[in-house]
């Protein structure tokens, strides 16, 4: 019987496919999948951590540029003109930065955000609201994703869009960051929690202790 003859391979033909190069909607398709990895990754701390650590990777924040919320009343909460279109994150006018990075996309963010509201209602009955200050940055988020997010849970403090996760750089979601503004104008890190944080209570009580607010 006739047998076929196998053809060599060639090397360098000129029948070579190209590699193939992603297109946009796969681009946003990988860059959703890394979000969902970060997200993934504090799992694990969720569902075995019985009691929040702070576990610091960084002794200061870099004070990266924000743009000035367009809602005059978050601009004001901050300390700056409703006109003013940028600002740094150490002239924000307090002595305690509270700073959530988030993923609109991630329930565990989601999960933290009564926390976050009650930590915010006790620092205001406190007399406090002057000296611990709240903000939320949206780890690879659009500014439409913050501002469904903001609506959705009626969140009482700025929100702020990274989508190149570029602002405070992290491994994992979500991080809070309590950061205390120092007058030379330096974010020093105080705590910084990955995934459970405290009981509002028992965290505010913390804050006051390592933070002079006399």
């Amino acid at each position: 019987s006739h047998k076929r003859q196998k053809q060599p391979l060639l090397a360098g033909a000129k029948d070579k496919q190209p590699a193939h190069q992603p297109g946009p909607m796969e681009r946003v398709n990988l860059r959703h999948f890394k979000l969902l990895l970060l997200c993934l990754a504090t799992c694990g701390l969720f569902l075995t951590t019985s009691c929040a650590t702070s576990h610091k990777t960084r002794e200061t924040v870099k004070p990266k540029v924000f743009k000035v919320p367009s809602d005059p009343r978050m601009a004001v909460y901050l300390g700056f003109s409703p006109q003013r279109h940028w600002f740094k994150l150490t002239e924000i006018k307090t002595r305690v930065l509270i700073a959530e990075v988030f993923q609109s996309r991630c329930p565990h963010c989601r999960a933290l955000v009564p926390d976050l509201k009650r930590l915010y209602t006790l620092v205001d009955r406190n007399g406090l609201a002057g000296k611990i200050k709240f903000i939320g940055l949206g780890y690879g988020d659009r500014l439409i994703d913050v501002e469904e997010f903001g609506m959705r849970y009626a969140i009482p403090y700025p929100l702020f869009p990274d989508p190149g996760g570029g602002k405070i750089k992290v491994s994992e979601i979500p991080v809070t960051f309590v950061l205390e503004i120092t007058p030379e104008k330096e974010a020093r890190v105080i705590y910084e929690f990955h995934g459970p944080m405290p009981k509002p209570e028992e965290l505010l009580e913390m804050i006051c202790k390592a933070v002079d607010m006399s």
